[in-house]
């Protein structure tokens, strides 16, 4: 962790210097920001409230706000003129700023404008299965990402964020590796996210920041100065649980390279398949069996099962995702002392959702997180390792 008190002192400038970052920083990025002296660049999405609100909530109130940028922090915006800190923490934007917002409806639709088809507009979820009268805007290339700013603050830790339980332990032969030096060859398996839609990198835009698989082994890297990993990431667009053993990949992307770790990472697309997810029972059997598969070709092989981020929770049942995440934490407990472990980004993102808005998270509105989403994964993996 990168204190204040390590920094070299002065003016602010000089103070906080070392968080005026232009590209993607693992030694940065990667800091839990439950544990940060400093938050690095939050995404906020600039969206005027329902009732005309300026003021945006930020994970943790702030003391000092450092630096407001861009999303590809080419761009700094002035303080005092374009935004201001609030008397409880939060950012402003006034009236005038050059910082470009959006009224609440460019999001949140009463109807859906021109009939626009389901990719551009998506209907809100009704429990009762009735006819939709809310709509959210979704875009599947950097257009959302590219409206989001960026804020580097000092924040007021009020230990509303609980970091994420410890998996070490679970873990014993990939946590010697780690620390002894000894070759880890881990695999990352998923969907989209896992394949990295939409970090920066994969829209070619600054900062660059990778997806969270090789986010996370960057953070463990220098966590474990020792490790020598090789990682190989397999995750493929639309990906379930279920159609990666199903269509015959899995022993092509998870056994053939012969893995010392597996982190299973499905469950966005089981959690709104068709709109309803899959039931428990399915998205069980088909995480039992990828760990028979495992199993079976490799008995010494670890795994950590990682729960979904939220997609939005206007447009899909939240309580799917939060039933899986539950499923894989059972799987887990029920193979306590096998080499099975469990880590719930999941819970983390809804720690943070008590104050930030979901599109703050993410580069589509919908399914896929922005930097920030990434590294909100691939610092609850990384941190929960120990």
């Amino acid at each position: 962790m990168i204190k204040a008190s390590e920094i070299k002192k002065g003016d602010n400038t000089e103070e906080y210097a070392v968080f005026d970052v232009d590209r993607y920083d693992a030694a940065l990025y990667t800091v839990p920001i439950w544990e940060s002296e400093v938050v690095l660049n939050e995404t906020v999405f600039p969206l005027i409230g329902e009732n005309g609100e300026r003021s945006f909530k930020l994970t943790y109130p702030a003391k000092k706000i450092l630096f407001v940028k861009s999303y590809t922090l080419e761009t700094r915006y002035v303080e005092g003129k374009d935004y201001e800190l609030s008397a409880v923490g939060e950012l402003f934007i006034p009236e005038g700023s050059a910082i470009p917002t959006r009224e609440y409806t460019y999001l949140h639709r009463d109807a859906n404008p021109n009939n626009e088809p389901f990719e551009v507009y998506y209907p809100h979820f009704k429990n009762d299965g009735g006819e939709a009268d809310r709509w959210e805007f979704w875009d599947e290339s950097s257009l959302l990402s590219l409206q989001l700013i960026c804020v580097t603050y000092v924040p007021e830790n009020d230990g509303s964020v609980v970091r994420p339980e410890a998996v070490g332990r679970f873990l014993p032969r990939t946590m010697a590796k780690l620390m002894s030096g000894e070759k880890l060859r881990a695999v990352v398996a998923g969907d989209s996210l896992t394949a990295g839609a939409h970090a920066s990198e994969r829209f070619n835009i600054p900062p660059y920041a990778p997806p969270f698989p090789r986010m996370t082994f960057d953070a463990i890297r220098l966590k474990y100065p020792k490790a020598d990993i090789d990682l190989t990431v397999s995750g493929i667009g639309g990906g379930t649980s279920e159609s990666f053993i199903r269509d015959g990949v899995f022993d092509e992307k998870v056994i053939a390279p012969e893995p010392d770790l597996v982190l299973i990472c499905f469950g966005m697309n089981d959690s709104d398949h068709e709109r309803i997810g899959f039931t428990d029972e399915r998205y069980r059997k088909n995480n039992l069996a990828m760990i028979g598969r495992i199993r079976d070709a490799l008995p010494d092989c670890e795994i950590l099962l990682v729960s979904s981020i939220y997609g939005n929770p206007y447009t899909f049942n939240s309580e799917r995702y939060e039933s899986l995440a539950r499923v894989l934490k059972d799987i887990a407990a029920e193979n306590a002392g096998r080499g099975v472990a469990f880590c719930d980004p999941q819970a983390m993102e809804k720690q943070l959702l008590h104050r930030k808005a979901f599109a703050d998270f993410m580069a589509d509105n919908m399914v896929h997180p922005n930097d920030f989403g990434m590294r909100l994964i691939a610092q609850t993996i990384s941190d929960a390792l120990r």
